[in-house]
């Protein structure tokens, strides 16, 4: 599942810079889009990841704002995972730093109450339909 604009060669172009008026709207959206998704789909799982250090960032403070209402639909758990080393473009590059001893390949359900800072946060993000 990718949202975005569409470029020039018909794809969706997630790194594009666009300011929202109503991020929480656009938010909403995208959990609707994945709540249809994974009621079709209940045995799959949906990973995201932002494009870029601030998105994936922005994605996590949404999901623990918005914690105690998701997670009525969602288990969402949290990886630190090979997302950061993409993001690394090369050797010099300072703003993406690698911080090897803080990867895992373990998922972490994402608590409120456990708020982590912008260079440590999970990278990429798994939302599992709670079924009843």
């Amino acid at each position: 599942m990718a949202f975005g604009p569409i470029d020039e060669n018909n794809k969706i172009n997630d790194k594009v810079k666009i300011t929202h008026e109503n991020v929480s709207q656009l938010f909403s959206t995208i959990v609707l889009s994945a709540l249809s998704f994974l009621n079709e789909h209940p045995d799959t799982y949906l990973g995201i990841d932002g494009s870029n250090n601030a998105r994936a960032y922005l994605y996590y403070r949404c999901i623990i704002n918005n914690h105690h209402y998701l997670t009525q639909y969602f288990t969402i758990l949290g990886i630190k995972y090979y997302v950061r080393v993409l993001r690394k473009l090369n050797d010099d590059d300072f703003e993406n730093p690698i911080d090897e001893d803080d990867m895992t390949v373990i998922p972490v359900p994402m608590m409120p109450d456990a708020l982590i800072s912008s260079d440590k946060l999970y990278n990429y993000i798994i939302f599992k339909l709670i079924t009843h």
